[in-house]
């Protein structure tokens, strides 16, 4: 959440000549409301199960960068198909660094307090540190860990992961 996985994957995208989906684009197209909107309707349980659907149309599409949301891979069994379907990338970035980039995002159903106000920077950072840790052995599993500096811009997070995996690129 909030490591830039749609921006960088658009870019990603350009640059391998691939088509870009968002997954969380095709829920709300799906569902027909965003998503804050479909958490606040039906839960994270159900909108897990939209997301899964969404993402098990998208996996025996080929040449396409399709960006997760941060918690769609907590499920093993989609670990397993998106690898067995593609490669698995993890942007990681320092915990200060997405703290800093969630503060400007009020879009996330998980950033707001009950009143739809933003979190605090205090509460933000333990949210993040907490989902971290959480989701990090998840995360672990990806067949690459690509490492994004702080201050690094969207194209120059986008260059660092297609130097990455170009050459998993060029054999298939």
């Amino acid at each position: 959440m909030g490591s830039g996985k749609s921006t960088v994957g658009r870019k990603l995208a350009v640059l391998c000549g691939y088509e870009f989906f968002d997954l969380d684009a095709l829920i709300v197209e799906r569902m027909g409301m965003p998503i804050t909107r479909i958490f606040s309707l039906f839960g994270e349980e159900r909108f897990r199960q939209i997301e899964k659907e969404c993402l098990l149309d998208k996996l025996n599409e080929h040449a396409i960068v399709l960006a997760l949301g941060g918690g769609t891979i907590s499920d093993p069994n989609i670990v397993k198909q998106i690898k067995t379907s593609g490669y698995l990338i993890f942007l990681r970035l320092s915990i200060p660094q997405l703290v800093e980039r969630l503060s400007r995002n009020r879009r996330r159903p998980l950033l707001l307090n009950e009143d739809g106000s933003m979190k605090s920077k205090k509460e933000l950072t333990a949210l993040v540190s907490n989902l971290y840790e959480k989701r990090m052995s998840q995360y672990l599993q990806a067949d690459y860990i690509v490492d994004i500096p702080d201050g690094f811009s969207a194209d120059q997070s986008a260059r660092l992961v297609f130097r990455t995996v170009e050459k998993e690129l060029q054999r298939d």
